[in-house]
């Protein structure tokens, strides 16, 4: 038989040390925000990666281009009425929802507010690679009812005889949702998990592409998931998009981070101040765009909105930025100043200037108010759309003027809603 070993009683002040430690951790256990605190940090997947379930294995790499391009032209469109369009978006999220969990893939969305996903029963849904959200088997949904605080941050109807918040929310053209605001525990990676985040369960959603759950808002609205975390974050969070070439990969997914970790700080860190009179969108004043030694100006913001002239929409939601006729014809003339080579024309008419691949061509450097600079080389303000040509990746606008996530490659850009500031800190961003 095997020597038994009888066990030895731990001493008062042991036992003491023990108890407390096992306090704390169970305190921890049951208080899980308090990590939360801290920060964490998730993925960004691009919707053109093998990653995505969004990915088109039969899309050309030109393909992809248009397709991005024309999106880009259509948010800008639909930002100058005060709404966004997210078809197709540019990155997503992956999260899980619920009690039990559901995975969800959402549209990462800077410039729209409300989070949602679609639901059961669907009166009207679009396809998805997850199972539908079943609010019914989740222990911890709760739907909400008209006198709750959130159902006035977003339009809706009280009619129905259970006083129900049910929502209808627009983005332009024929995109939507509709269903009742709700409340459900949100999971992201590495298993942070927020209780009680307000969303949209919908019921009858049209015009987003298939595959995708929903959207998860990041606006400075106070429905986005950033105001809705709030403190539990210090209302902070940054991104650090890779170079996404259609060309070569590999692909190297993003990162979206939350809380104290998304500070900015250095002697490259640009701190610039948003306009605190806007609840919507992240807007920068765009003074001057310089390409080697012509500089561009634009003028100064007059009334800090999304119209106006000297104002600079940040949106990451938007892979092409967007100048206006004036400011652009200027910029075309200025590259085509310094370059040696001469043009190539576009065989779909689509890209205002082209080179020969070789071509040797000038950065274009984007001053903004504060003072702060976003130079944007040849891999940010240039495209490859075909095998022989780049072009350049600043499109024309008829209405409002976009920093697209092109031009935030490689870049930290961290966003504090509470102190309405943006910052901008180069970095490698494969290797964050």
């Amino acid at each position: 038989m095997a020597n038994q070993t009888r066990p030895t009683m731990a001493s008062p002040p042991q036992t003491l040390i023990l108890l407390l430690s096992l306090t704390l951790l169970l305190s921890i256990s049951s208080l899980p925000n308090l990590i939360h605190a801290l920060g964490f940090t998730t993925h960004l997947i691009h919707r053109d990666s093998p990653h995505s379930p969004l990915h088109n294995p039969s899309e050309t790499p030109s393909d992809r281009l248009f397709r991005a391009a024309r999106h880009s032209i259509s948010r800008s469109l639909a930002t100058a009425t005060s709404t966004i369009v997210p078809i197709g978006g540019t990155y997503l999220i992956k999260l899980t929802m619920g009690t039990p969990p559901v995975s969800s893939l959402t549209i990462f969305d800077t410039g729209s507010e409300l989070i949602w996903t679609q639901c059961q029963p669907c009166l009207s849904c679009f396809n998805q690679t997850f199972p539908i959200f079943n609010p019914k088997s989740s222990s911890t949904y709760q739907g909400l009812s008209c006198s709750e605080k959130h159902c006035s941050n977003v339009p809706h109807d009280c009619g129905s005889p259970s006083n129900t918040c049910d929502y209808g929310y627009g983005y332009g053209g024929d995109s939507f949702t509709k269903g009742q605001l709700s409340t459900e525990t949100f999971t992201f990676d590495g298993g942070y998990q927020v209780p009680s985040i307000a969303f949209g369960c919908g019921h009858n959603n049209s015009g987003f592409p298939d595959k995708a759950t929903g959207l998860l808002g990041l606006s400075r609205g106070p429905l986005s998931l950033i105001n809705q975390l709030g403190p539990l974050v210090n209302y902070r969070f940054s991104h650090c998009l890779t170079p996404f070439n259609f060309h070569d990969p590999p692909f190297v997914n993003s990162t979206v981070t939350f809380g104290d970790n998304a500070v900015l700080s250095g002697s490259n860190a640009a701190k610039l101040a948003l306009p605190s009179g806007e609840k919507t969108f992240y807007l920068l004043s765009l003074e001057s765009v310089t390409v080697e030694n012509k500089i561009v100006s634009v003028g100064k913001a007059v009334n800090d909105t999304a119209t106006d002239d000297g104002v600079m929409v940040v949106d990451a939601g938007s892979m092409f930025t967007l100048l206006r006729p004036r400011v652009i014809d200027q910029v075309l003339a200025a590259v085509k100043s310094a370059v040696s080579e001469n043009p190539v024309k576009d065989p779909n008419n689509f890209y205002e200037l082209c080179y020969g691949v070789n071509a040797k061509v000038p950065d274009v450097v984007l001053r903004f108010d504060g003072p702060a600079e976003v130079r944007l080389g040849r891999e940010s303000a240039y495209v490859k759309p075909y095998d022989d040509k780049i072009c350049l990746a600043i499109l024309r606008s008829q209405d409002i003027q976009l920093l697209g996530s092109l031009a935030q490659q490689n870049f930290h850009v961290g966003f504090d809603v509470r102190a309405n500031t943006i910052s901008f800190t180069p970095a490698d961003c494969t290797k964050q």
